[in-house]
């Protein structure tokens, strides 16, 4: 009896490994490139460099690679931003950081932006293993599709 316990636990843990599914999303400026080559955005410029800490708060250690494109001209909501963390807790970090950043753009649109909010509340926000991404973009749809092409 303990050894046909013992072998249905095995063969249990056994399935539960095989149906988990590593998520492969390219890097961050491949999917960037992806989407841009597939979806027609507006003229947008990479601010990682300069905004990724500032405005978002994500730090240095805590990701291997990112992009944060907004429009390069206007007062569009529009972002952009994919984040592969280095580990499984820097991603839970930059997801957070990520969610923050979509509640201050919904607050701060409430004041002053306001036809931009049926955009940003249909934002993508996800994490695919150690990448988090937010989409505030009128193609967030495509946008989606795109990566679930990469996911399934």
């Amino acid at each position: 009896m303990k050894k046909n316990l013992f072998l249905l636990l095995i063969l249990a843990v056994s399935l539960v490994s095989c149906s988990e599914k590593t998520v492969d999303l390219p890097a961050p400026d491949a999917l960037f490139s992806a989407i841009n080559d597939t979806v027609e955005l507006a003229e947008m410029v990479d601010v990682s460099e300069d905004f990724l800490e500032s405005n978002l708060g994500i730090l240095d250690g805590d990701y291997d690679s990112a992009v944060y494109y907004i429009p390069a001209i206007g007062s569009s909501c529009e972002e952009i931003i994919i984040v592969r963390a280095k580990d499984e807790a820097a991603a839970a970090r930059n997801y957070e950081k990520l969610e923050a950043r979509l509640a201050y753009v919904e607050k701060s649109a409430g004041n002053y932006l306001t036809e931009h909010l049926p955009m940003i509340a249909n934002a993508m926000l996800r994490r695919d293993g150690l990448t988090a991404s937010l989409v505030i973009s009128d193609h967030v749809k495509e946008i989606e599709t795109i990566y679930n092409g990469y996911t399934k």
